[in-house]
């Protein structure tokens, strides 16, 4: 019960989930007073992103966010990744555009690349 053993243990469990480090990942982290905002926005979202992904890029559905309410804001989250990081830099950058211009009242948004926690 080396941490050498544990290190090893844990990047085969990792490389077959394809987390990182096998796979890239961002999150799109929203916050609203209202959370059938915070989940209109995020599922909009995905929509969008299921309509401009190829292949190489995977998205998750909305879920609340690890801590769900801070200072009286409801947050969420949105995962994607891919195993290749050019085509995830790629969709993020047509992400993000086309997020923009979704304006859902009173929701705050953040896309968190290579986040650290899920």
């Amino acid at each position: 019960h080396s941490y050498d053993d544990f290190a090893i243990d844990a990047l085969k469990e990792r490389e077959l989930s394809d987390f990182p480090p096998y796979s890239y990942q961002a999150i799109l982290r929203a916050s609203s007073p209202s959370s059938n905002s915070v989940e209109n926005f995020l599922n909009r979202a995905r929509l969008c992103a299921l309509e401009l992904k190829s292949e190489a890029i995977d998205v998750y559905d909305a879920v609340p966010a690890p801590i769900h309410k801070i200072a009286g804001l409801i947050r969420g989250q949105l995962l994607v990744q891919s195993t290749l990081r050019k085509p995830l830099r790629i969709f993020l950058k047509r992400w993000m555009k086309e997020i923009s211009n979704l304006n859902e009242s009173g929701v705050r948004f953040v896309l968190d690349v290579v986040p650290i926690d899920v």
